[in-house]
Protein backbone atom coordinates (compact mmCIF):
# COMPACT_ATOMS: atom_id res chain seq x y z
CA UNK A 1 0.00 0.00 0.00
CA UNK A 2 1.22 3.54 -0.85
CA UNK A 3 1.68 5.41 2.08
CA UNK A 4 1.38 9.15 1.92
CA UNK A 5 4.91 10.99 1.32
CA UNK A 6 6.76 12.16 4.18
CA UNK A 7 9.94 14.55 4.23
CA UNK A 8 12.58 12.34 2.70
CA UNK A 9 15.42 10.86 5.02
CA UNK A 10 17.84 13.62 4.26
CA UNK A 11 15.50 16.76 5.37
CA UNK A 12 15.28 15.29 8.92
CA UNK A 13 18.28 17.13 9.50
CA UNK A 14 17.28 20.62 7.59
CA UNK A 15 13.17 20.53 8.37
CA UNK A 16 11.32 20.45 11.56
CA UNK A 17 8.01 21.41 9.82
CA UNK A 18 7.94 24.82 11.80
CA UNK A 19 6.15 27.78 10.81
CA UNK A 20 8.70 29.84 7.77
CA UNK A 21 11.49 31.56 9.54
CA UNK A 22 12.45 34.67 6.87
CA UNK A 23 15.74 35.18 7.08
CA UNK A 24 16.73 38.56 7.40
CA UNK A 25 17.92 40.09 4.37
CA UNK A 26 20.36 43.16 4.10
CA UNK A 27 19.14 46.53 3.07
CA UNK A 28 17.70 46.89 -0.51
CA UNK A 29 20.61 48.23 -2.99
CA UNK A 30 20.68 52.13 -2.31
CA UNK A 31 20.55 52.66 -6.29
CA UNK A 32 16.96 50.74 -6.17
CA UNK A 33 15.81 52.30 -3.08
CA UNK A 34 16.31 55.62 -4.70
CA UNK A 35 14.82 55.20 -7.99
CA UNK A 36 11.55 56.34 -8.69
CA UNK A 37 10.42 53.15 -10.20
CA UNK A 38 10.30 51.74 -6.47
CA UNK A 39 7.97 54.50 -5.49
CA UNK A 40 5.70 54.69 -8.29
CA UNK A 41 5.30 51.35 -8.19
CA UNK A 42 4.45 51.40 -4.41
CA UNK A 43 2.00 53.95 -5.17
CA UNK A 44 0.52 52.42 -7.85
CA UNK A 45 -0.27 49.34 -5.80
CA UNK A 46 -1.09 51.33 -2.88
CA UNK A 47 -3.97 53.34 -4.67
CA UNK A 48 -5.32 51.09 -7.48
CA UNK A 49 -8.58 50.21 -7.28
CA UNK A 50 -9.71 48.11 -10.32
CA UNK A 51 -7.33 45.16 -12.06
CA UNK A 52 -3.75 46.01 -13.03
CA UNK A 53 -0.72 44.19 -14.10
CA UNK A 54 2.70 46.02 -14.28
CA UNK A 55 6.45 44.27 -15.30
CA UNK A 56 8.88 44.70 -13.10
CA UNK A 57 12.26 44.18 -14.32
CA UNK A 58 15.13 42.24 -13.32
CA UNK A 59 18.87 40.88 -13.98
CA UNK A 60 19.54 39.32 -10.48
CA UNK A 61 17.81 37.37 -8.00
CA UNK A 62 19.47 38.54 -4.89
CA UNK A 63 17.90 41.92 -5.74
CA UNK A 64 14.41 40.86 -6.83
CA UNK A 65 14.01 38.84 -3.55
CA UNK A 66 15.36 42.47 -1.42
CA UNK A 67 12.32 44.35 -3.72
CA UNK A 68 9.81 41.87 -2.88
CA UNK A 69 10.41 41.60 1.01
CA UNK A 70 11.05 45.48 1.03
CA UNK A 71 7.51 46.00 -1.37
CA UNK A 72 5.33 43.63 1.16
CA UNK A 73 6.12 45.23 3.94
CA UNK A 74 5.76 48.57 2.42
CA UNK A 75 2.16 47.53 1.13
CA UNK A 76 0.87 46.23 4.26
CA UNK A 77 -1.93 45.62 5.82
CA UNK A 78 -2.53 44.72 1.78
CA UNK A 79 -2.71 41.31 1.36
CA UNK A 80 0.20 40.06 -1.04
CA UNK A 81 -0.03 36.58 -2.45
CA UNK A 82 2.45 34.91 -5.03
CA UNK A 83 2.52 32.56 -7.68
CA UNK A 84 5.59 30.86 -9.65
CA UNK A 85 5.70 29.04 -12.57
CA UNK A 86 6.25 24.99 -12.35
CA UNK A 87 5.19 22.20 -14.71
CA UNK A 88 2.84 21.18 -12.28
CA UNK A 89 1.30 24.75 -12.04
CA UNK A 90 1.36 26.46 -15.56
CA UNK A 91 -1.28 29.13 -16.08
CA UNK A 92 -0.80 32.21 -13.75
CA UNK A 93 -4.63 32.54 -13.60
CA UNK A 94 -4.37 29.05 -10.77
CA UNK A 95 -3.36 32.30 -8.51
CA UNK A 96 -7.53 32.56 -8.29
CA UNK A 97 -7.57 28.62 -6.67
CA UNK A 98 -4.96 29.15 -3.59
CA UNK A 99 -7.01 32.55 -2.68
CA UNK A 100 -10.13 32.50 0.06
CA UNK A 101 -13.18 32.13 -1.64
CA UNK A 102 -14.11 35.68 -0.02
CA UNK A 103 -10.95 36.86 -0.76
CA UNK A 104 -10.73 36.97 -4.52
CA UNK A 105 -13.06 40.39 -4.38
CA UNK A 106 -11.32 41.91 -2.18
CA UNK A 107 -8.14 44.04 -3.02
CA UNK A 108 -4.82 42.35 -3.13
CA UNK A 109 -1.52 42.35 -4.67
CA UNK A 110 -0.39 39.09 -6.54
CA UNK A 111 3.82 39.10 -7.41
CA UNK A 112 4.55 36.31 -10.55
CA UNK A 113 7.33 34.97 -11.14
CA UNK A 114 9.75 32.68 -13.45
CA UNK A 115 8.12 33.19 -16.97
CA UNK A 116 11.33 32.51 -18.32
CA UNK A 117 11.16 28.96 -16.83
CA UNK A 118 7.99 28.10 -19.27
CA UNK A 119 7.83 28.17 -22.94
CA UNK A 120 5.78 30.64 -25.05
CA UNK A 121 2.70 29.43 -24.07
CA UNK A 122 2.65 31.12 -20.93
CA UNK A 123 2.43 34.25 -22.69
CA UNK A 124 -0.29 33.20 -25.31
CA UNK A 125 -1.91 32.35 -21.81
CA UNK A 126 -1.77 35.86 -20.83
CA UNK A 127 -2.94 37.21 -23.84
CA UNK A 128 -6.07 34.79 -24.02
CA UNK A 129 -6.88 35.38 -20.49
CA UNK A 130 -6.63 39.32 -19.77
CA UNK A 131 -10.44 39.83 -19.19
CA UNK A 132 -10.29 37.48 -16.58
CA UNK A 133 -6.85 38.94 -14.80
CA UNK A 134 -8.76 42.55 -14.92
CA UNK A 135 -12.05 40.58 -13.44
CA UNK A 136 -11.01 41.01 -9.98
CA UNK A 137 -9.73 43.76 -7.86
CA UNK A 138 -5.95 43.01 -7.91
CA UNK A 139 -2.61 44.53 -8.53
CA UNK A 140 -0.58 42.08 -10.23
CA UNK A 141 3.23 42.30 -10.60
CA UNK A 142 5.14 40.07 -13.37
CA UNK A 143 8.73 39.85 -12.60
CA UNK A 144 10.36 39.36 -15.97
CA UNK A 145 13.99 39.10 -16.87
CA UNK A 146 15.15 42.10 -19.42
CA UNK A 147 14.71 39.11 -22.09
CA UNK A 148 11.15 37.82 -20.43
CA UNK A 149 10.11 41.63 -21.49
CA UNK A 150 10.41 40.93 -25.10
CA UNK A 151 8.89 37.87 -25.43
CA UNK A 152 6.17 39.77 -23.35
CA UNK A 153 5.66 42.12 -25.60
CA UNK A 154 6.22 39.82 -28.79
CA UNK A 155 4.28 37.04 -27.86
CA UNK A 156 1.27 38.38 -25.95
CA UNK A 157 0.76 41.63 -27.06
CA UNK A 158 -3.01 42.77 -26.19
CA UNK A 159 -1.85 42.22 -22.98
CA UNK A 160 1.28 43.34 -22.75
CA UNK A 161 -0.16 47.26 -24.09
CA UNK A 162 -3.07 47.00 -21.01
CA UNK A 163 0.29 47.15 -18.62
CA UNK A 164 0.09 49.92 -16.01
CA UNK A 165 3.91 50.20 -16.38
CA UNK A 166 7.45 48.69 -16.47
CA UNK A 167 9.69 49.25 -13.37
CA UNK A 168 13.24 48.92 -13.65
CA UNK A 169 14.87 46.85 -11.18
CA UNK A 170 17.68 45.81 -12.79
CA UNK A 171 21.79 46.60 -11.36
CA UNK A 172 24.73 47.01 -13.36
CA UNK A 173 27.18 44.88 -10.98
CA UNK A 174 26.22 41.33 -9.73
CA UNK A 175 25.75 40.94 -6.23
CA UNK A 176 28.47 40.26 -4.12
CA UNK A 177 29.28 37.40 -2.03
CA UNK A 178 28.28 39.11 1.31
CA UNK A 179 25.27 40.60 -0.23
CA UNK A 180 24.03 37.15 -1.18
CA UNK A 181 25.08 35.05 2.21
CA UNK A 182 22.51 36.56 4.51
CA UNK A 183 20.20 35.41 2.54
CA UNK A 184 20.59 31.96 2.37
CA UNK A 185 19.29 30.14 5.68
CA UNK A 186 21.01 27.39 7.22
CA UNK A 187 17.61 25.14 6.56
CA UNK A 188 14.52 24.71 4.19
CA UNK A 189 11.10 25.35 5.41
CA UNK A 190 8.30 23.08 3.69
CA UNK A 191 5.28 24.06 5.95
CA UNK A 192 3.96 26.93 3.93
CA UNK A 193 3.53 26.60 -0.51
CA UNK A 194 4.68 30.26 -0.52
CA UNK A 195 7.70 29.77 1.22
CA UNK A 196 8.86 26.77 -0.07
CA UNK A 197 8.80 28.20 -3.79
CA UNK A 198 10.02 31.51 -2.68
CA UNK A 199 13.68 29.38 -1.05
CA UNK A 200 13.38 27.42 -4.60
CA UNK A 201 13.28 30.06 -6.75
CA UNK A 202 15.76 32.31 -4.52
CA UNK A 203 18.10 29.66 -4.54
CA UNK A 204 18.03 28.34 -8.25
CA UNK A 205 18.40 32.57 -9.28
CA UNK A 206 21.45 32.62 -6.20
CA UNK A 207 23.02 29.77 -8.67
CA UNK A 208 22.39 31.63 -11.65
CA UNK A 209 23.85 34.60 -10.20
CA UNK A 210 26.80 33.54 -8.70
CA UNK A 211 27.68 31.18 -12.00
CA UNK A 212 31.15 32.36 -13.35
CA UNK A 213 32.26 34.09 -10.41
CA UNK A 214 35.97 33.09 -9.17
CA UNK A 215 35.54 34.12 -5.69
CA UNK A 216 32.50 32.28 -4.71
CA UNK A 217 33.40 29.19 -2.81
CA UNK A 218 32.58 25.77 -4.07
CA UNK A 219 30.97 24.53 -0.80
CA UNK A 220 28.43 27.26 -0.80
CA UNK A 221 27.30 26.64 -4.66
CA UNK A 222 27.11 22.70 -3.49
CA UNK A 223 25.32 23.37 -0.34
CA UNK A 224 23.08 25.99 -2.68
CA UNK A 225 22.41 23.08 -5.11
CA UNK A 226 21.49 20.32 -2.16
CA UNK A 227 18.99 22.75 -1.16
CA UNK A 228 17.50 23.19 -4.72
CA UNK A 229 17.45 19.22 -5.11
CA UNK A 230 15.58 19.18 -1.02
CA UNK A 231 12.80 21.50 -2.17
CA UNK A 232 12.13 20.49 -5.66
CA UNK A 233 12.26 16.98 -4.62
CA UNK A 234 9.38 18.33 -1.95
CA UNK A 235 7.42 20.18 -4.92
CA UNK A 236 7.66 16.97 -6.95
CA UNK A 237 10.02 18.58 -9.65
CA UNK A 238 11.87 14.94 -9.48
CA UNK A 239 14.27 15.87 -12.42
CA UNK A 240 14.79 19.03 -11.23
CA UNK A 241 15.79 17.39 -7.58
CA UNK A 242 18.09 14.67 -9.23
CA UNK A 243 19.99 17.63 -11.21
CA UNK A 244 21.02 19.67 -8.56
CA UNK A 245 21.40 16.51 -6.01
CA UNK A 246 23.99 15.21 -8.52
CA UNK A 247 25.23 18.60 -9.08
CA UNK A 248 25.71 18.76 -4.90
CA UNK A 249 28.36 15.54 -5.44
CA UNK A 250 30.22 16.43 -8.45
CA UNK A 251 31.00 19.44 -6.46
CA UNK A 252 31.40 17.27 -2.71
CA UNK A 253 33.39 14.87 -4.61
CA UNK A 254 35.80 17.76 -5.89
CA UNK A 255 36.06 19.20 -2.47
CA UNK A 256 36.64 15.81 -0.81
CA UNK A 257 33.66 17.37 1.46
CA UNK A 258 32.22 14.37 3.41
CA UNK A 259 29.25 15.81 4.81
CA UNK A 260 27.91 17.29 1.57
CA UNK A 261 28.52 13.97 -0.35
CA UNK A 262 26.66 11.80 1.96
CA UNK A 263 23.77 14.42 2.26
CA UNK A 264 23.47 14.89 -2.14
CA UNK A 265 24.31 10.50 -2.06
CA UNK A 266 21.04 10.74 0.62
CA UNK A 267 19.17 12.96 -1.66
CA UNK A 268 19.88 10.83 -4.76
CA UNK A 269 18.24 8.00 -2.81
CA UNK A 270 14.98 9.87 -2.40
CA UNK A 271 15.09 10.19 -6.10
CA UNK A 272 15.15 7.03 -7.07
CA UNK A 273 12.62 5.61 -4.53
CA UNK A 274 10.25 8.75 -5.66
CA UNK A 275 10.84 6.92 -9.26
CA UNK A 276 10.41 3.34 -7.58
CA UNK A 277 14.06 2.27 -8.30
CA UNK A 278 14.21 1.09 -5.08
CA UNK A 279 17.61 -0.60 -5.74
CA UNK A 280 19.19 2.43 -6.62
CA UNK A 281 17.52 3.88 -3.47
CA UNK A 282 18.56 1.10 -1.17
CA UNK A 283 22.42 1.42 -2.90
CA UNK A 284 22.61 5.10 -2.55
CA UNK A 285 21.24 4.85 1.32
CA UNK A 286 24.15 2.08 1.90
CA UNK A 287 26.78 3.85 0.55
CA UNK A 288 25.49 7.11 2.31
CA UNK A 289 25.60 5.29 6.05
CA UNK A 290 29.01 4.36 6.22
CA UNK A 291 29.62 8.31 5.46
CA UNK A 292 27.95 9.40 8.70
CA UNK A 293 29.32 6.84 10.65
CA UNK A 294 32.81 7.80 9.94
CA UNK A 295 32.46 11.50 11.19
CA UNK A 296 30.17 10.64 13.85
CA UNK A 297 27.06 11.89 12.49
CA UNK A 298 24.29 9.74 14.28
CA UNK A 299 21.65 11.88 12.79
CA UNK A 300 22.55 11.28 9.53
CA UNK A 301 23.42 7.70 9.94
CA UNK A 302 19.72 7.42 11.99
CA UNK A 303 18.19 9.07 8.60
CA UNK A 304 19.54 6.53 6.17
CA UNK A 305 18.31 3.31 8.47
CA UNK A 306 15.07 4.85 8.33
CA UNK A 307 15.11 5.61 4.98
CA UNK A 308 16.32 1.98 3.99
CA UNK A 309 13.08 1.10 6.40
CA UNK A 310 10.80 2.99 3.63
CA UNK A 311 12.45 0.74 0.81
CA UNK A 312 11.66 -2.58 2.68
CA UNK A 313 8.03 -1.33 3.13
CA UNK A 314 7.69 -0.84 -0.97
CA UNK A 315 9.25 -4.02 -0.95
CA UNK A 316 6.70 -5.62 1.05
CA UNK A 317 9.56 -6.91 3.32
CA UNK A 318 7.59 -5.76 6.25
CA UNK A 319 10.02 -7.82 9.06
CA UNK A 320 13.23 -6.05 7.71
CA UNK A 321 11.15 -2.66 7.22
CA UNK A 322 10.37 -2.88 10.85
CA UNK A 323 13.35 -3.95 12.17
CA UNK A 324 15.24 -0.67 9.57
CA UNK A 325 12.31 1.64 11.93
CA UNK A 326 13.00 -0.03 15.76
CA UNK A 327 17.14 0.11 14.98
CA UNK A 328 17.05 4.01 14.12
CA UNK A 329 14.35 5.01 16.67
CA UNK A 330 16.63 5.01 19.42
CA UNK A 331 19.35 6.71 17.95
CA UNK A 332 16.28 9.55 17.06
CA UNK A 333 15.47 9.40 20.46
CA UNK A 334 19.07 9.48 21.97
CA UNK A 335 20.02 12.40 20.30
CA UNK A 336 16.66 14.32 21.10
CA UNK A 337 15.54 14.50 17.72
CA UNK A 338 11.72 14.10 18.04
CA UNK A 339 10.92 14.62 14.28
CA UNK A 340 13.13 11.37 13.28
CA UNK A 341 11.63 9.49 16.34
CA UNK A 342 7.75 10.41 15.59
CA UNK A 343 8.74 9.47 11.91
CA UNK A 344 10.05 6.24 12.86
CA UNK A 345 6.25 5.66 15.22
CA UNK A 346 4.29 6.60 12.56
CA UNK A 347 6.51 4.31 9.97
CA UNK A 348 5.76 1.45 12.51
CA UNK A 349 1.98 2.37 12.15
CA UNK A 350 2.54 1.84 8.44
CA UNK A 351 4.12 -1.71 8.71
CA UNK A 352 0.78 -2.72 10.74
CA UNK A 353 -1.20 -1.59 8.45
CA UNK A 354 0.58 -3.57 5.41
CA UNK A 355 -0.07 -6.39 7.93
CA UNK A 356 -3.66 -6.23 9.06
CA UNK A 357 -2.91 -4.93 12.58
CA UNK A 358 -5.15 -2.46 12.63
CA UNK A 359 -5.63 -1.98 16.64
CA UNK A 360 -1.10 -1.50 16.40
CA UNK A 361 -1.69 0.89 14.01
CA UNK A 362 -4.20 3.08 15.66
CA UNK A 363 -1.95 3.07 18.50
CA UNK A 364 1.40 3.92 16.42
CA UNK A 365 -0.37 6.99 14.88
CA UNK A 366 -1.89 7.80 18.12
CA UNK A 367 1.93 8.02 20.27
CA UNK A 368 3.15 9.72 17.11
CA UNK A 369 0.79 12.63 16.31
CA UNK A 370 0.85 14.41 19.32
CA UNK A 371 4.55 14.67 19.24
CA UNK A 372 3.81 16.13 15.27
CA UNK A 373 1.68 18.59 17.21
CA UNK A 374 3.92 19.67 20.09
CA UNK A 375 6.90 20.20 17.77
CA UNK A 376 4.80 22.05 14.81
CA UNK A 377 5.53 19.73 11.84
CA UNK A 378 2.49 19.84 10.55
CA UNK A 379 3.01 17.77 7.23
CA UNK A 380 3.77 15.00 9.97
CA UNK A 381 0.36 15.15 11.92
CA UNK A 382 -1.40 14.92 8.50
CA UNK A 383 0.01 11.83 7.58
CA UNK A 384 -0.89 10.44 10.97
CA UNK A 385 -4.80 11.72 10.08
CA UNK A 386 -3.77 9.90 6.47
CA UNK A 387 -2.68 6.47 8.03
CA UNK A 388 -5.70 6.33 10.70
CA UNK A 389 -8.05 6.77 7.55
CA UNK A 390 -6.32 3.90 6.03
CA UNK A 391 -7.21 1.63 9.04
CA UNK A 392 -11.07 3.04 9.08
CA UNK A 393 -10.99 2.20 5.18
CA UNK A 394 -10.15 -1.40 5.61
CA UNK A 395 -12.18 -1.68 8.43
CA UNK A 396 -14.86 -0.83 6.22
CA UNK A 397 -15.58 2.72 8.96
CA UNK A 398 -16.11 4.95 5.67
CA UNK A 399 -17.53 7.41 6.79
CA UNK A 400 -14.69 8.03 9.24
CA UNK A 401 -12.58 7.15 6.57
CA UNK A 402 -13.14 9.86 4.61
CA UNK A 403 -13.13 12.32 6.90
CA UNK A 404 -9.53 11.38 7.70
CA UNK A 405 -7.96 11.60 4.20
CA UNK A 406 -10.20 15.06 3.54
CA UNK A 407 -8.50 16.42 6.64
CA UNK A 408 -5.03 15.38 5.57
CA UNK A 409 -6.12 16.51 2.05
CA UNK A 410 -6.80 19.73 3.14
CA UNK A 411 -3.27 20.27 4.58
CA UNK A 412 -1.48 18.67 1.37
CA UNK A 413 -3.17 20.95 -1.32
CA UNK A 414 -2.05 24.19 0.90
CA UNK A 415 1.35 23.28 1.68
CA UNK A 416 1.58 22.18 -2.38
CA UNK A 417 2.34 18.24 -1.76
CA UNK A 418 1.25 17.19 -5.28
CA UNK A 419 2.28 13.61 -4.87
CA UNK A 420 0.22 13.61 -1.22
CA UNK A 421 -2.11 15.59 -2.45
CA UNK A 422 -2.87 12.90 -5.06
CA UNK A 423 -2.29 9.85 -2.62
CA UNK A 424 -5.41 11.22 -0.58
CA UNK A 425 -7.59 11.93 -3.56
CA UNK A 426 -6.94 8.22 -4.56
CA UNK A 427 -7.60 6.85 -1.18
CA UNK A 428 -11.06 9.02 -1.60
CA UNK A 429 -11.75 6.75 -4.19
CA UNK A 430 -11.38 3.91 -2.36
CA UNK A 431 -13.47 5.11 0.20
CA UNK A 432 -16.30 6.14 -2.04
CA UNK A 433 -16.26 2.97 -4.34
CA UNK A 434 -16.26 0.82 -1.04
CA UNK A 435 -19.23 2.79 0.07
CA UNK A 436 -21.10 1.87 -3.23
CA UNK A 437 -21.36 6.15 -5.10
CA UNK A 438 -19.15 5.04 -8.05
CA UNK A 439 -19.79 8.46 -9.57
CA UNK A 440 -18.14 10.38 -6.97
CA UNK A 441 -15.51 7.62 -7.15
CA UNK A 442 -15.06 8.59 -10.41
CA UNK A 443 -14.55 11.90 -9.63
CA UNK A 444 -11.70 11.30 -7.04
CA UNK A 445 -10.02 8.42 -9.48
CA UNK A 446 -9.92 11.05 -12.13
CA UNK A 447 -8.28 14.34 -10.26
CA UNK A 448 -6.04 11.88 -8.44
CA UNK A 449 -4.95 10.44 -12.18
CA UNK A 450 -4.81 14.01 -13.50
CA UNK A 451 -2.18 14.94 -11.15
CA UNK A 452 0.33 12.04 -10.84
CA UNK A 453 0.22 12.78 -15.08
CA UNK A 454 1.24 16.52 -14.51
CA UNK A 455 4.01 15.10 -12.29
CA UNK A 456 5.56 12.04 -13.63
CA UNK A 457 4.44 9.72 -10.88
CA UNK A 458 4.63 5.74 -11.72
CA UNK A 459 1.28 5.94 -9.88
CA UNK A 460 -0.61 7.16 -13.23
CA UNK A 461 -0.94 3.76 -14.41
CA UNK A 462 -2.93 2.73 -10.44
CA UNK A 463 -4.79 5.37 -11.03
CA UNK A 464 -6.01 4.65 -14.60
CA UNK A 465 -6.21 1.03 -13.26
CA UNK A 466 -8.96 1.86 -11.37
CA UNK A 467 -10.68 4.56 -13.35
CA UNK A 468 -10.65 0.85 -15.75
CA UNK A 469 -12.36 -0.78 -12.70
CA UNK A 470 -15.46 1.18 -12.32
CA UNK A 471 -15.80 1.17 -15.98
CA UNK A 472 -15.64 -2.80 -15.51
CA UNK A 473 -17.41 -3.53 -12.50
CA UNK A 474 -20.37 -1.13 -11.06
CA UNK A 475 -19.71 -2.11 -8.01
CA UNK A 476 -15.89 -3.53 -7.34
CA UNK A 477 -15.73 -2.68 -4.19
CA UNK A 478 -17.89 -6.46 -3.21
CA UNK A 479 -15.85 -8.23 -6.16
CA UNK A 480 -12.76 -7.26 -5.11
CA UNK A 481 -10.00 -10.10 -5.03
CA UNK A 482 -6.84 -10.72 -2.54
CA UNK A 483 -4.55 -9.70 -5.96
CA UNK A 484 -6.27 -6.53 -6.34
CA UNK A 485 -6.09 -5.92 -2.45
CA UNK A 486 -2.47 -6.74 -2.73
CA UNK A 487 -1.79 -4.49 -5.62
CA UNK A 488 -3.28 -1.52 -3.84
CA UNK A 489 -0.89 -1.88 -0.64
CA UNK A 490 2.11 -2.47 -2.62
CA UNK A 491 1.37 0.52 -5.31
CA UNK A 492 4.69 2.33 -5.54
CA UNK A 493 5.68 5.39 -4.11
CA UNK A 494 6.08 6.91 -1.06
CA UNK A 495 4.46 9.80 1.70
CA UNK A 496 7.14 12.50 2.50
CA UNK A 497 7.24 12.84 6.22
Amino acid sequence: MTTAAAAPASLSTDVRGREPQLAAPPNVWPEIAARDDFTNLLVLLRHAREGCWAFALYNHAAVREQVVQALTTLLAPLPVYQWTYSPHDPFPYSYLARMPEAARSERAIILLFDFERAGAEIWKTLDYNRELFSAHPHGLVFWVTPPGRGQAARQAPHFWAQRSGVFDFTVESPPALERVQPMVRWDISIDNLDETQRQLRLYQGLLEDLAGQADVPALFLGDLHLKVARLAYYVDQVPLARQHAQAARDIAVEQDAARLRADSIQALGDVHGRLDEYAEARARYAEAQPIYRAMGDRLGEANCIRALGDVHVQLAEYAEARARYEEAQPIYRAIGDRLGEANCIRALGDVHVMLAEYAEARARYAEAQPIYRAIGARLGEANCDFGLADVDRFEKSWAAAAVGYERALAFYRSAGVAFNTALALQRLGYTARGAGDIGQARRYFGEALDIFQRIGSPLTASAQRDLEALDADTQPARHRSLVTLLRERLASGRRTP
